[in-house]
Order: C-alpha cells, then structure tokens, then sequence
C-alpha cells in the first residue's frame, strides 16, 4: 500500500463519516416533524374535548337551573 492508496482510503473514511452524520441529521429532523404531527393530532383532540367539556358544563347548569325553577314553582305554588 503506497502513501497515495493511504490518503485515498483517510477521504474515503472521511467522506462516509460525513455522509454517516448528515444521514443521523435526517433522522433526527424526520422524528422531530413526527412529533410535530403528533403534537397537532394531541392538540386537536383536546380542543375537542374542551368543547365536549363546555357542552355537558352548559347542560348540567340548565339542568340545575331547571331543577331550581321547577322546585321554587313547586315551594311558593305558582
């Protein structure tokens, strides 16, 4: 092996540990825009939970009222 076939295979290796780190690069960014997805995914379903919460909220409070009109009606007799 002469000095040229040495230096010729140290690029190579450099270049492979170059290609190496930008493929481990990718990745990373590719699992980070995955979690931003699910991220999204989780932040839509609490918004529709919130509003499923606000609704059975509002229902329960008519209910209650309801039921507080329907007993005062009941207790003064009108």
């Amino acid at each position: 092996m002469t000095a040229l076939d040495a230096t010729e295979i140290l690029a190579e290796m450099r270049a492979l540990r170059q290609e190496i780190g930008e493929i481990k690069l990718a990745m990373a960014e590719a699992r980070g825009k995955d979690l931003e997805s699910k991220v999204d995914d989780l932040g839509k379903r609490v918004t529709v939970l919130e509003m499923w919460r606000a609704g059975l909220v509002a229902i329960s409070t008519l209910a209650v009222s309801g039921t507080g009109i329907a007993l005062a009606k009941l207790l003064l007799g009108n």
